[in-house]
């Protein structure tokens, strides 16, 4: 259990969502549920960023506390800790209840095409599909990538999320004990709260490196 600190903000949002239910997101993306089941413990060791600003940890807005896999939702979510003196627009939003958008970063070690099944490794060997056709139909399939074993490791606030299918659930109250049974909500608290998406982009880095355009 987790008594909070006064001087945070306690925020719990879906990070990230299982493909087979939901689908690829806005930039095609795609995870499989036995890879979230197996790899949302990373977020142990993401940070909370602005805006995907996130080279350096020291500039990190919070922490991620808690991070469970919610089976009847089938989507990682989280508890993050953002700091008042860090990001008081963040908090001031939280406190009256208003929309935070939210997007994950996280690295995998290639991405699989669902057309063709061919892996890649950077983004200049993408086949044609990923590269021209991303979520659009190509001979009878719909074309996304494939992201198996992601390593995340950010969660950042971001002014316009694209995909609007992942929604932020509520403030964590000040006075509240954080458990992580979080995914034991009612279906209420599970509709209230903070817009929260998983948009990513694909840049060649030691390994693929995904996480959103702003």
């Amino acid at each position: 259990n987790l008594i909070p600190d006064k001087r945070a903000v306690y925020l719990h949002i879906p990070a990230v969502v299982a493909g087979e239910l939901y689908g690829p997101n806005n930039w095609g993306d795609y995870f499989p549920e036995e890879s979230l089941k197996k790899t949302y413990k990373s977020f142990y060791n993401a940070k909370v960023y602005r805006r995907h600003k996130n080279k350096d940890p020291r500039k990190s807005l919070g922490d991620v506390v808690l991070a469970s896999y919610n089976p009847k939702m089938r989507r990682v979510e989280l508890v993050i800790k953002v700091y008042r003196d860090l990001a008081p627009d963040i908090a001031e939003k939280a406190d009256a209840g208003q929309p935070v958008g939210f997007s994950m970063g996280c690295r995998v070690p290639y991405e699989e095409c669902s057309v063709c099944s061919q892996k890649v490794f950077k983004t200049a060997d993408r086949c044609e599909h990923m590269k021209h056709h991303m979520n659009q139909e190509v001979e009878g399939k719909l074309c996304y990538a494939i992201n198996r074993y992601p390593d995340f490791f950010d969660i950042s606030e971001t002014p316009n999320p694209a995909d609007k299918t992942v929604w932020s659930i509520k403030k964590v109250a000040s006075e509240e004990i954080v458990d992580d049974h979080i995914h034991e909500l009612s279906e209420e608290e599970l509709v209230e709260g903070f817009l929260a998406c998983s948009d990513l982009y694909f840049t060649p880095r030691e390994k693929l490196f995904k996480q959103a355009s702003l």
